[in-house]
């Protein structure tokens, strides 16, 4: 995440940068250049948090089902009186 707002903040001076005018024309290819590359840079960076946060949401929904699964095993457990695996 934070790559993300490095790159984002780095995107927004370089387009600041770009609005002041009176750059040589060389100057303006570059700071053209590093607005396209930013850009590029931030939509792999956002895809990859949207990757790592469907993770982190699978592996939340894997730990309720395991949840949930031991919740309803103690319940019928404590309900028969039956403790004794196999």
């Amino acid at each position: 995440m934070r790559k993300f707002k490095d790159c984002e903040k780095h995107l927004e001076l370089t387009k600041v940068l770009a609005k002041d005018g009176g750059h040589d024309e060389d100057m303006v290819e570059m700071i053209s250049y590093e607005i396209n590359l930013m850009s590029k840079q931030l939509a792999e960076l956002e895809d990859n948090l949207k990757y790592e946060q469907a993770l982190v949401v699978k592996r939340l929904e894997y730990g309720l089902v395991i949840v949930v699964v031991f919740l309803k095993s103690y319940l019928y457990m404590s309900q028969t009186g039956c403790y004794e695996y196999g």
